[in-house]
């Protein structure tokens, strides 16, 4: 436990996770951060963070999709985009 948190009167409360969340004091971690697709062995990208210790994969996934934007392709198409997919996966 940290010095900050000997005082800390959410420290025992069972929902001091939900609480404690933009706790100043809380841990922080930074590191490289990278995604793969399945079955490569190279990243496909990779982004550098710093963030709370237990929020490290929610963090990082917030920073990963702030670089990209998804898309929806409606079903008709299914057929085709499963044939680009397969090419170039």
């Amino acid at each position: 436990m940290k010095d900050n948190c000997k005082d800390c009167s959410v420290k025992d409360f069972v929902f001091a996770d939900l609480y404690c969340q933009g706790c100043k004091h809380k841990p922080k971690v930074s590191g490289l951060v990278s995604i793969y697709r399945k079955n490569k062995l190279h990243p496909a990208d990779s982004i550098y963070i710093e963030a709370a210790e237990d929020e490290v994969f929610l963090a990082a996934a917030h920073e990963l999709l702030q670089q990209y934007r998804l898309e929806f392709v409606p079903g008709e198409v299914k057929e085709i985009s499963e044939l680009i997919f397969n090419e170039i996966g």
